[in-house]
């Protein structure tokens, strides 16, 4: 995902001043009835399989976003099958939106994406440029506001989180955002590496291995590699957030995300 050829996006003005980005961990689901509500005074972000969900109708997000390569650009040749019908489910309920919504996909996929919804009078599709950022505070937040690239992109929530600082919120809650995968972390008798990776939509346990951009079973160095990009990632926007004077509240109980400050949901003036 090189950065050679790219337009940055053009940021659309939000109706709201604040917005709610969904995280889909499991602690999301007691506060989808509220989610409606809510709706009416913020802007809701949905990401990758977000649209699964039956919350996907109820509370339309206007804003999406798309992160795995598999779901967007790489061939069919390259992934699993499995992973194939989970595209083609997720991009099939995507297409069901009949409110006006962007849907933010990483270059070089956004060509393939505006093809599909061309026709579609509702959905906007808008690219964001992945490539990974290293260097100092300076340089990364200057990067950051051109839409450069991105602090490592190891979870969804970190360009969704990027993309809605280079908007005109004041405030940003993350909902729904737990990262609390070292809790479910094993390793069996095999040297296998386990991880239950739970998200509000699943009916039970989610015990799989945890593959690599090429679908290889990850080492448990390489697992807590991706966890540490991760989180130093939320440092690099928490920086940027403050460059911006922009409020970034982390309103996911029981959180391991330590960048940005924990507050109750209902604690937040909007």
């Amino acid at each position: 995902m090189g950065s050679a050829k790219f337009k940055s996006f053009k940021p659309i003005a939000p109706e709201h001043n604040s917005a709610v980005i969904l995280g889909n961990g499991p602690s999301l689901r007691e506060y989808l009835p509220n989610l409606l509500e809510l709706s009416s005074r913020v802007e809701l972000w949905g990401v990758n399989f977000f649209c699964n969900s039956e919350a996907f109708d109820n509370i339309k997000p206007r804003y999406y976003v798309i992160n795995a390569p598999e779901l967007v650009f790489l061939s069919e040749d390259a992934i699993p099958q499995k992973t194939i019908e989970a595209k083609k489910e997720l991009l099939a309920n995507i297409s069901k939106a009949d409110w006006p919504m962007q849907l933010f996909v990483p270059y070089p996929g956004v060509k393939a994406m505006k093809r599909r919804f061309k026709n579609h009078i509702h959905i906007k599709v808008q690219g964001y440029n992945a490539t990974p950022l290293e260097g100092s505070v300076k340089f990364t937040n200057f990067a950051l506001r051109h839409g450069w690239g991105l602090p490592r992109p190891h979870n969804v929530l970190i360009p969704a989180l990027a993309l809605a600082l280079r908007m005109d919120f004041t405030k940003i809650l993350l909902l729904g955002a737990e990262h609390s995968w070292i809790e479910s972390l094993t390793v069996t008798q095999n040297n296998e590496v386990l991880l239950d990776h739970q998200h509000f939509y699943d009916k039970g346990k989610q015990i799989d291995k945890m593959n690599s951009s090429t679908f290889e079973p990850r080492k448990l160095h390489e697992v807590l590699e991706k966890f540490y990009f991760s989180f130093k990632s939320y440092w690099v926007l928490k920086y940027f957030a403050s460059h911006l004077n922009i409020q970034v509240y982390n309103v996911t109980p029981k959180s391991y995300i330590d960048a940005f400050k924990k507050v109750d949901i209902n604690d937040v003036q909007f």
